[in-house]
């Protein structure tokens, strides 16, 4: 099972802040590394599929989970939970 984790909180500005990571540590430094966030949510999404790069887009043959220009939560070929504190 492959697993990519988000990390969405909120610093004050439209969208907030996030982050993505391949554990939930790493997505947690990405996102206060980028605007300090606090009250943060914790996603996980796992999938049979190997998950896409960050940098491209995901390919028929890949998952992917993504926090788009917006601040929406999107995901495709995987599956979403809240991960609770």
């Amino acid at each position: 099972m492959n697993e990519r984790f988000l990390v969405i909180g909120s610093d004050g500005s439209y969208g907030g802040a996030w982050g993505s990571g391949a554990t939930q540590d790493e997505a947690t430094d990405n996102d206060f590394r980028a605007a300090g966030a606090g009250n943060a949510k914790v996603y996980r999404f796992t999938s049979d599929l190997p998950f896409a790069p960050a940098d491209r887009d995901a390919t028929d043959d890949e998952a992917d989970a993504w926090v788009d220009e917006y601040g929406g939560t999107s995901w495709v070929r995987c599956d979403r939970e809240e991960v609770l504190d």
